[in-house]
């Protein structure tokens, strides 16, 4: 939704019938909207312990500045595409081995594995 909010006026152009632009989202309501979901997605990483919940804010605060100024991190392809690397695979592999070691710290290994697939992400990305 924030990148949505971000984008709408590239998306009046290229893409005029989504929600945002075509205004069956008015007004700033996408932006509120994106504060409401990302509130909503802290409050469903809660249970999920210190290293979950940790990887749901790191996640969401690389949501909010790939997008929002005045980072714009997708507005360079290096700083974006590893934003985007860390978040879909970084963090999801930490994650699930968090849950897996009941809410502990995972195992270094695995964190080495973490960071070796969001590089592979970043590099498929450029």
């Amino acid at each position: 939704m924030v990148n949505d909010w971000y984008d709408r006026h590239v998306d009046a152009i290229n893409e005029p019938y989504r929600p945002i632009p075509s205004g069956r989202i008015p007004g700033n309501w996408g932006f509120w909207l994106a504060l409401l979901w990302t509130a909503a997605s802290l409050l469903v990483a809660l249970p999920l312990g210190a290293w979950g919940f940790g990887a749901a804010v790191a996640g969401l605060l690389l949501a909010w500045a790939y997008s929002a100024p005045p980072f714009r991190l997708k507005a360079n392809g290096w700083w974006g595409n590893a934003a985007c690397g860390f978040s879909y695979e970084g963090l999801a592999w930490l994650t699930g081995a968090s849950l897996l070691a009941g809410g502990a710290m995972p195992d270094a290994r695995l964190i080495v594995v973490a960071l070796l697939y969001s590089a592979g992400a970043h590099g498929i990305m450029t």
